[in-house]
């Protein structure tokens, strides 16, 4: 399997860029919704960059571990608060296979929301979805830096020795 590691800095200037695309669509978000996990960091970035104060969260599970993925998403929590008649930006780091967007956005659709845009850093080609703005769309496996820990416990997991694993980190550009 081919691996990417996105570092901070590379993460940050993508997120600069995403807010670049969603001003100049002219979206200008009520509120920011990110998913939990991945998508929080970019949610807040976009808060930041969009000067949008409102964030919500919410979280879904679709991954059991690094390759094993759940048959279908599962809701952890529910939206705090009324989403009609709100611009919702929602924000994820990643569509793989495309289901939980699909999902989430018509869990959202049906909590009364008419205007919704989704914005993630990145996109597989195989997606059944398609964001609103995406940064790019990659084929390999991608590591992100607030997922490293679970990306090394997997490499331990699959009985690599600390070798293996530090020639692994070394080939990605993983800084020490």
């Amino acid at each position: 399997m081919d691996y990417i590691y996105f570092n901070w800095s590379k993460i940050y200037f993508q997120c600069l860029e995403l807010a670049k695309k969603i001003k100049t669509d002219g979206f200008f978000p009520d509120l920011i919704l990110g998913l939990a996990r991945g998508g929080l960091i970019i949610a807040r970035l976009l808060s930041d960059f969009l000067k949008v104060k409102e964030i919500l969260t919410l979280q879904l599970e679709s991954y059991k571990t690094l390759n094993q993925k759940k048959s279908s998403p599962k809701l952890i929590n529910d939206i705090s608060c009324s989403v009609n008649n709100k611009k919702i930006l929602l924000c994820d780091d990643l569509v793989d296979t495309g289901e939980t967007m699909v999902y989430i956005t018509n869990y959202i659709k049906n909590k009364g929301c008419n205007n919704m845009k989704v914005a993630t850093l990145h996109k597989k080609p195989h997606s059944k979805f398609t964001p609103d703005f995406y940064i790019q769309e990659v084929n390999a496996w991608i590591i992100y830096p607030w997922e490293l820990q679970e990306f090394i416990t997997a490499l331990q997991k699959s009985k690599k020795n600390i070798t293996d694993i530090e020639e692994e980190l070394s080939k990605l550009e993983v800084e020490n």
